[in-house]
């Protein structure tokens, strides 16, 4: 039997809720769901994202204050 192609082209995930911090998971998590999958995203993906869509200009700048304030609970954005 031939295997379906999955149409990743129009597959947008979008948020369905969100797993606060336990012992499990050190960081709130963002479960987010596509036509074929349920997965959880970090908040520090997020903001590693956000701070690459910032660098190459696809957001406005954001205050370096705000970045500081941000690394004390995210090390990775340092």
């Amino acid at each position: 039997m031939r295997q379906q192609k999955k149409h990743t082209e129009h597959n947008l995930a979008i948020p369905e809720g969100i797993v606060k911090p336990c012992p499990e998971l050190q960081q709130m998590h963002f479960v987010m769901q596509d036509n074929y999958h349920i997965f959880l995203l970090s908040l520090e993906n997020i903001l590693l994202c956000l701070r690459e869509a910032e660098k190459h200009g696809e957001v406005p700048r954001i205050n370096d204050e705000w970045w500081v304030i941000l690394q004390s609970s995210f090390p990775c954005l340092r």
